[in-house]
């Protein structure tokens, strides 16, 4: 998608829209009319209900799951929770809980989210350049968004193969609070290590209380936490290891007709330890968000955040690795403040233009880096059934590499900052029988990059990693069209096509996470006796093959690793016991075809592909809701 189409596509579907907003010469203005069948979804960030994610086979009932089965996310391995978005390597991506940054949104391994789904309303995709609050990150946002607060007492119980799980929520205070626990934990780790030398295993528990102070003010307490346990000599080493994290945030919500704002700290800790390490990250962060209506067609909208991290490596004197590891992650104190403002203009619905500006600055080891990134989101509905989304902008973030390991954060500034420079358009459509299309293009350059996942070589952890800098270009298309998985018949085909490179010095390849083809469907059907089915397919192209060259091993330009193919499939029969009380018989199994996956290529004399698997994850259990 070049620079010129996507203007030209850009001015068209915005005087589109303006001409829609305006009435005609000498005519007054039409009165508003409310669709209630057959209007358009909002054109903007791909998202995922919870009640469609619970149909989606692979995806165990679990929002966060389901997110590969968005446009432009490709795993990089079948049902890790590891993901290259539209390009971004997986360091590049932010996860974030309801305005909480956390270091990862998955257990280890094949394990689900770390937030219990009930919780859950659904999960946003944020497409680079991610809306201004979020800030942190090069790449793509995942957002978890989570369920409106209750106005009854309900709950939800789990037992399956691998888990157990449970959500109490209830009001106080004659409705103007409300509180919500819930926690898992994973038992299936203590049959599995009876039977085998491997080991592991998993927990989690939320805690949120929301109570009225007023007509226009709230207070709220979250409290949320994971932990993972791994061991074995084919899952983590000899030596097995630990992460978890925690997070308390405290926050005060202002709301009137014209104002609207969030304020907010919250105190976290991190860390990740094996027999003879540990890494810890204890962090402070305040943040703000405010949104002002200052006349009928224009809101303004700015807000700021710090946060301080203590980060602390405990390492054995008699480690061989001891140097690298204080190399990479060195004790140290850093510090980032950022903060932004931003505009939307809106024309009766029908045309939102929303220019804005992000700042940060970052501290670490007497360091300094800083960015100043613009982005601009654009939506136009062009009909009733038709609408567009552009987006342009910078993204900035520290240097990382480590994806999902709690407090391991690369220190080093000396280098710069990763920076994401961005464009994306998506056009959606109504159809009739609630089909929605949806087709989008995008175009992303990283700068200043470390990924050593990115270069199809084998991944090292070590000091050299930090100055193996690299520039990446993605760019692609993607199609989609689907019809609501909770429906009686319901269902999704997606398609994306896309090209990934990387340059690092004079040497240009293709990016070892070229996936080109990305293709997969699923279908729900509601059959007899309230019996739900459901079935999903998922296929993508290999990653360019390695070969022997001149100067090493190097990606092919015309061989790739063999692709690969994956069914999941789902059965559920809900029991009405009472008037309240439902209890659930589910079935799941992803990768039912028990299909093993190109991993890598180890090179000697010659290149020798590795593979994985196969992973088959099995599920069977109850689920209950009053």
């Amino acid at each position: 998608m070049g620079a010129l189409g996507a203007g030209l596509f850009f001015a068209a579907s915005v005087r589109l829209a303006l001409a829609q907003s305006q009435p005609a010469p000498g005519t007054e203005a039409p009165p508003a009319v409310i669709e209630v069948r057959g209007t358009l979804p909002a054109a903007g960030a791909p998202a995922l209900s919870r009640a469609q994610a619970r149909e989606l086979p692979g995806a165990f009932g679990d929002p966060l799951r389901a997110v590969d089965s968005l446009p432009g996310v490709v795993p990089t391995i079948s049902g890790l929770p590891i993901f290259f978005v539209r390009g971004a390597p997986p360091a590049s991506i932010g996860y974030v809980v309801d305005g909480v940054e956390v270091p990862l949104l998955y257990h280890a391994f094949l394990g689900p989210s770390v937030l219990h789904p009930g919780s859950l309303s659904g999960v946003v995709l944020q497409p680079a350049p991610a809306d201004m609050r979020y800030g942190g990150s090069a790449g793509a946002v995942i957002v978890a968004e989570p369920a409106l607060p209750s106005a009854s007492f309900h709950g939800e119980a789990s037992l399956r193969l691998f888990d157990a799980g449970a959500l109490l929520e209830a009001p106080f205070d004659g409705g103007k609070g409300t509180a919500l626990v819930s926690g898992r934990y994973s038992f299936a780790g203590l049959l599995y290590s009876a039977l085998t030398s491997e080991e592991f295993g998993y927990w989690d528990y939320q805690l949120r209380v929301m109570h009225q102070l007023g007509s226009h003010d709230a207070v709220g307490v979250f409290a949320f936490g994971a932990g993972d346990h791994y061991g074995g000599e084919s899952l983590a080493g000899a030596v097995g290891g630990d992460t978890g994290f925690h997070r308390l945030d405290l926050r005060l919500v202002h709301a009137t007709r014209g104002v609207s704002a969030t304020t907010g700290i919250t105190l976290g800790r991190d860390r990740t330890s094996d027999s003879s390490a540990s890494l810890t990250d204890r962090s402070l962060r305040a943040r703000s968000d405010v949104t002002a209506r200052v006349a009928d067609n224009l809101d303004v909208r700015f807000g700021s955040d710090a946060r301080v991290d203590d980060i602390h490596l405990h390492v054995a004197p008699d480690r061989l690795d001891r140097s690298d590891l204080y190399d990479l992650f060195p004790s140290r104190t850093d510090h980032a403040l950022g903060g932004y403002v931003g505009l939307r203009l809106h024309s009766e619905r029908a045309l939102s233009i929303e220019p804005g500006v992000r700042a940060d600055l970052y501290t670490s080891q007497g360091q300094h880096a800083a960015s100043l990134d613009p982005r601009l989101l654009v939506s136009a509905r062009l009909s009733r059934r038709v609408a567009v989304e552009h987006r342009f902008g910078l993204a900035s973030q520290k240097p990382n590499f480590v994806p999902g390991v709690p407090a391991a954060q690369v220190g080093s500034l000396d280098r710069g900052l990763v920076r994401g420079i961005h464009a994306a358009t998506s056009l959606r459509v109504a159809l009739p029988a609630e089909l929605t299309l949806t087709l989008g293009g995008f175009e992303s350059r990283y700068q200043n990059v470390v990924d050593p996942l990115g270069q199809a070589r084998e991944f090292r952890l070590d000091a050299a990693s930090l100055d193996q800098r690299q520039n990446l270009l993605a760019r692609g298309f993607e199609l989609r069209l689907g019809r609501p998985l909770t429906r009686r018949i319901g269902g999704f085909v997606s398609y994306t096509l896309s090209w990934a490179t990387r340059q690092s010095g004079t040497e240009q390849t293709w990016s070892g996470y070229d996936r080109r083809h990305v293709l997969q469907g699923a279908l729900a059907v509601e059959l007899w006796w309230k019996v739900r089915a459901s079935l999903r397919g998922l296929y993508y192209s290999g990653f360019p093959a390695l070969e022997i060259g001149d100067g090493g091993a190097s990606p092919s330009e015309s061989r790739r690793a063999p692709g690969y193919v994956r069914l999941d499939w789902r059965v559920e029969r809900p029991f009405r016991i009472s008037e309240r009380f439902e209890l659930s018989v589910v079935a799941e199994v992803l990768n039912a075809t028990a299909a093993k996956e190109a991993l890598r290529y180890e090179c000697g004399a010659r290149c020798e592909l590795v593979t994985a698997g196969p992973v088959v994850l099995p599920s069977i259990g109850l689920e209950a809701t009053f």
